[in-house]
């Protein structure tokens, strides 16, 4: 299996993941309040979707010592994956 298989597949197993993503490859960078509201998802369930992300190395958090307003950017991992995941 090659590696991005993993990763596609991780990511066409939530809806939420792949709206996320999709949204931050047209965007340089967001805030999850930003996300929730253009995408119509719940504040929690961005977060939680951008924990995973992350801990897939997909999105960094550019600003993570902040309590609110943080900015997520895709990773370049994240833009392979996901120009991948559109092509299969």
């Amino acid at each position: 299996m090659h590696f991005d298989d993993h990763l596609i597949g991780f990511l066409k197993a939530s809806k939420y993941r792949q709206k996320i993503l999709q949204m931050l490859t047209k965007s340089n960078f967001t805030t999850p309040s930003d996300l929730a509201k253009e995408l119509n998802i719940t504040l929690p369930q961005v977060s939680r979707t951008l924990s995973e992300l992350e801990r897939a190395k997909l999105v960094m958090c550019t600003t993570p010592n902040r309590s609110k307003g943080r900015i997520y950017r895709i990773t370049t991992i994240g833009s392979n994956v996901f120009l991948n995941m559109r092509v299969k």
